[in-house]
């Protein structure tokens, strides 16, 4: 099969993600911030009394300052930038000139740090896919087989060899394949790659009365083997009576598309199977065949009495509500994938930013970026704390209702995500849709809001535009993260910084927000060092939270933006003196 693929740079090996990961420099959270540490302790005594004899220390000489072009940008932070926090206290006072060089050099350093290892990660990864040995732990990207016209496959090929002594093949976590393969099924002395390709959208035209329950499977080659090969589908949670196994069937198409259809594009023709079993309140289905090509499981629509019914539906629980299956097919890095299915279609959800598998830190603000790639809707989801979310095992909530004016986006308005409780979060519902309010062009942000059902719950975003804000019943406390991350585990090190914020602070050096509000805060950095603060001492800290929440809302950087951020993550001392002072 001639594949069409995303080529690689020249010159780098593949390697796996995970090989590379556990290579990836320990960064976390105090070795970041302690660059500025580090130079605010240059010579602290001579500043502090020279500053302490002037006014305003602006008649100070300048002290040392250590030129931010000599930094070798392939120098990773040493142990010897760790410096103990408590060397410096909340009320040291500092030159102005020290403490501006000093940001300066953190903000430049800081920014070829996280430049260089995106960079780094973002060639690993791409170089990954030219290894065909690592694929099925680090799939490569979509790709197109030209002799399966308008056919686009999810990550793949997962493959391995079979020879006549028969094999146990199984992809079980990451696209729900299973085979069993007998000796004897291979002809004696031939080996054979057994492949698979996920495909997630296609011409695929199904019999009347039956939809797609799973993604389509390209098996390939396409040889008849001696015995039957039994092919198992897994993920389907939603098999909890007799009725809901019966209506499942399994699906097949031949290689090529149909095109006998007068008026009719070119389509792969699904034929249901005669064979296969969907055992009840079981999370797979079962088929013996003795060749394939594609495959995939379906499920026969029930008969409705009036039009306004779903044709998916299973117990509704309200109005304008459809029941459907999500399930993780692929995590790799920090990315899980997720998968839906509406109107025979597939769509898959990418949830970034993956802490532990099958759950992600939830922003709990009113509006999350949503961008959407052909048939793929992935929702970045800021590494906040307080929240964490876990997609449904169980059939999930979908709205029916579809936005008229987009009819070229029919994408799912809702999708209901079970919160975990974390220790510092009150009683909280049992589970939140997450709706979607506004929808804009493609690559533009998509304004989400989560829909609970219970009151009671507030969430405070001040820094929301009036139109996206929520309403009083339709809201979440929010909950500040209190983890300690000075005592974090080398894994969680190898992982990279460790601190939530932190890892949305990476994603902001990349902008030139960063060196904007970096250089902005070095005329009154000094007075930041008398604050207290709600974070028992360490302004700085408030500082990183302030940052990451004025970057996300507002490019225009301002005090008054600063206060209403710091008021917004309950850093109310903190925003009552810089407001005294700077306002």
């Amino acid at each position: 099969m001639e594949i069409a693929e995303v080529k690689a740079e020249e010159g780098e090996e593949g390697r796996p993600y995970d090989e590379y990961r556990e290579e990836r420099p320990q960064y976390n959270y105090e070795g970041v911030i302690s660059l500025l540490r580090e130079h605010c302790k240059e010579e602290p005594t001579a500043a502090t009394s020279h500053h302490e004899s002037s006014d305003c220390g602006h008649d100070s000489a300048p002290p040392t300052q250590q030129d931010s072009s000599t930094v070798d940008e392939d120098t990773p932070p040493t142990q010897q930038d760790i410096i103990d926090t408590t060397q410096i206290t909340s009320h040291q006072r500092i030159g102005r000139r020290n403490i501006s060089q000093a940001l300066r050099n953190l903000v430049n350093r800081t920014g070829q740090i996280a430049v260089q290892i995106f960079n780094d990660l973002d060639r690993r990864l791409k170089s990954a896919d030219k290894n065909d040995q690592s694929e099925s732990q680090n799939p490569s990207s979509y790709k197109v087989d030209r002799k399966h016209p308008g056919i686009r496959f999810f990550r793949g090929p997962w493959k391995q060899s079979v020879t006549s002594a028969g094999a146990h093949i199984t992809w079980r976590e990451e696209i729900g394949v299973e085979f069993d393969i007998p000796p004897g099924a291979v002809p004696e002395g031939r080996e054979l790659d057994l492949s698979v390709w996920p495909c997630y959208n296609g011409p695929f035209r199904l019999q009347d009365g039956y939809e797609l329950a799973s993604p389509v499977f390209l098996i390939s080659p396409s040889f008849k083997f001696s015995r039957e090969i039994t092919l198992t589908l897994w993920h389907f949670s939603n098999l909890e009576t007799v009725e809901d196994s019966e209506r499942m069937v399994f699906l097949s198409a031949p290689s090529t598309p149909n095109t006998k259809r007068a008026g009719k594009k070119p389509a792969y023709q699904f034929r249901v199977l005669g064979k296969g079993v969907f055992e009840p309140r079981q999370d797979y289905g079962r088929i013996s065949l003795t060749h394939f090509c594609y495959v995939g499981a379906g499920r026969k629509r029930k008969k409705h009495s009036s039009p306004s019914d779903s044709p998916l539906s299973k117990k509704p629980r309200d109005e304008n509500r459809y029941v459907y299956q999500v399930y993780q097919d692929r995590q790799f890095g920090d990315t899980a994938i997720f998968s839906a299915f509406l109107d025979q279609k597939l769509y898959f959800i990418e949830l970034e930013e993956h802490v532990n598998k099958y759950s992600t830190q939830l922003w709990s603000a009113s509006s999350v970026p949503i961008s959407i790639e052909g048939d793929r809707v992935k929702l970045q989801w800021p590494s906040n704390t307080g929240w964490v979310i876990t997609p449904n095992r169980e059939p999930c909530e979908l709205t029916k209702e579809m936005v008229d004016s987009h009819q070229r986006h029919p994408y799912p308005q809702m999708i209901l995500l079970e919160v975990e409780k974390s220790a510092t979060s009150s009683t909280i519902s049992p589970s939140i849709p997450v709706e979607i309010v506004g929808i804009r062009e493609p690559g533009e942000r998509f304004i989400l809001k989560p829909k609970l059902r219970q009151t009671g719950l507030t969430l405070q975003s001040s820094l929301s535009s009036p139109s996206h804000a929520l309403q009083p019943s339709q809201t979440l406390s929010y909950r500040r993260d209190q983890a300690d991350t000075a005592g974090a585990s080398v894994e969680q090190a190898r992982q990279g910084p460790s601190h939530p914020n932190l890892r949305d602070l990476f994603n902001n050096i990349r902008t030139t927000k960063w060196y904007e509000f970096g250089l902005q805060l070095t005329s009154n950095i000094e007075e930041l060092n008398t604050i207290k603060t709600d974070h028992k001492g360490d302004a700085r800290t408030a500082l990183l939270d302030t940052l990451n929440l004025v970057l996300r809302e507002d490019p225009d950087l301002s005090w008054q933006k600063v206060v209403q951020a710091l008021q917004t993550i309950g850093e109310v001392v903190m925003a009552q003196t810089i407001n005294e002072k700077f306002c």
